[in-house]
């Protein structure tokens, strides 16, 4: 399932297409990306309930479990001429129930008088093939997101026995000067059964770095991906250290380090053409599991694009630190996030999407979209060590000043083809994700 778009929101509120919402209650859930977080807290801590569908049902299933407890109270034992006579009548009961079976209209009372339905419709039945699935995926990117929202963003260290099977070593700095965290320092499993998973823990000082523990977006977006995807960085736990006011996750540790390092710092060659398909393909394999979650990633670049093996290569995608939620559940439709003042835009490119940068009071940009830039302004530097334009100055013809760059690149015309597209400065004619997917150039 791809990212769901606004074009697809839009279409689905056209043809009046919703989540299944009947039974659901939605007073809890968050409601706007326009919600102040403290407000969305007060929100998400709200017990959820479910209302029993009906009265009936609700006597029904009680006096069910009564007569059930009554049986398990008063066990019986059977004799074997008692055991093999029961069996025979139940065949029987069996074979005379196949015939009723062939009739689906007949209806049958019980006991109880309760008389059942002569014929099940399915409430997709007037949709097509498409508006199903798109019912499907909103479901789905809901549910996703509720557990999301429910869970807490990580466990206290004195309470947790989980986090008793990790050993952090302080004194052994991993990676200093980290942008998203204070540091990283080694840290091992416990478990022999695990030891040949290398381990880092990154280190959040809450006085210097205010996060709320429990109710933390980034922190619950962790949990939620774990260890669930192979081209995603894996989160083995994260725990909350009151004495400290630490924040302690642990993580796979890959010493290759970044793309960025990779190719900048330790100044390797650029990589082939081959090899940018096969990292174009994992991401994207990343970014089709975000877009399930209901995740937006908002910091892809080089820099969080983790090098897990060199030959054959294999990347993951790190750097959640400014990942959101996308999808707005209540209004079923994406959020849309202020954009950056022009004043605030940094010297050096961060791989955003142009249309990031505007009026914050009165402009707005599509999270998806601007994701779909930063993956491929970041394969155009795996290629050539290059931004797609010349980020130092504002130009007003940035469209055709791309689009040059791109002919220029020594690669095939497919490959041309998937960056020009991809590289769109304008955000509603750039390529759909669905689409990327699909592309020749990185499916070979």
């Amino acid at each position: 399932m791809p990212y769901v778009t606004r074009d697809m929101a839009n279409y689905a509120k056209e043809k009046g297409i919703h989540s299944d919402m009947e039974n659901d209650d939605m007073t809890n859930v968050d409601a706007t990306s326009c919600m102040s977080e403290s407000d969305a807290r007060k929100l998400r801590e709200q017990p959820f309930s479910v209302a029993p569908t009906s009265e009936n049902e609700g006597q029904s299933s009680s006096a069910v479990a009564s007569s059930q407890t009554s049986c398990d109270q008063k066990p019986r034992q059977k004799s074997r001429s008692q055991q093999r006579s029961n069996a025979g009548s139940s065949a029987s009961r069996a074979s005379s129930m196949t015939g009723r079976r062939k009739s689906s209209t007949k209806s049958v009372a019980g006991s109880s008088g309760v008389k059942l339905s002569t014929r099940y419709e399915s409430p997709n039945k007037d949709l097509s093939f498409n508006e199903k699935m798109i019912r499907y995926t909103f479901g789905l990117l809901r549910s996703n997101i509720i557990k999301l929202y429910e869970m807490e963003g990580s466990a206290n260290v004195d309470r947790s026995k989980e986090f008793k099977g990790y050993k952090i070593d302080y004194n052994i700095v991993l990676v200093t000067k980290q942008k998203d965290s204070d540091r990283i320092v080694k840290t091992t499993h416990k478990n022999e059964e695990f030891r040949e998973f290398p381990l880092c823990c990154k280190v959040y000082d809450l006085s210097r770095r205010p996060m709320d523990p429990i109710k933390s977006d980034y922190l619950k977006i962790l949990r939620s991906l774990a260890r669930k995807h192979p081209s995603i960085i894996q989160t083995w736990g994260i725990f909350y250290d009151s004495k400290q006011q630490q924040i302690l996750i642990i993580q796979e540790y890959l010493s290759h380090g970044s793309m960025e390092t990779y190719l900048k710092v330790k100044n390797y060659p650029c990589f082939d053409e081959k090899k940018a398909s096969e990292i174009a393909q994992q991401l994207a394999m990343a970014l089709d599991f975000l877009g399930d979650m209901g995740i937006s990633h908002r910091s892809l670049s080089p820099r969080y694009i983790m090098i897990a093996h060199r030959e054959p290569v294999r990347v993951k995608l790190a750097g959640f630190r400014s990942a959101m939620i996308y999808w707005d559940i209540r209004r079923e439709n994406v959020n849309l996030v202020p954009c950056v003042a022009l004043a605030d835009r940094p010297p050096e490119p961060e791989f955003q999407a142009p249309e990031v940068y505007g009026d914050a009071m009165t402009e707005a940009f599509d999270p998806v979209h601007a994701d779909i830039w930063s993956f491929g302004a970041s394969i155009y530097y795996i290629l050539t060590k290059k931004y797609p334009y010349d980020f130092s100055r504002e130009n007003p013809r940035i469209e055709e000043e791309i689009q040059t760059n791109v002919r220029q690149t020594k690669t095939s015309s497919q490959c041309q083809n998937f960056l020009s597209r991809i590289l769109c400065s304008n955000a509603d004619q750039r390529i759909k994700f669905d689409k990327i997917t699909g592309h020749p150039w990185i499916m070979k």
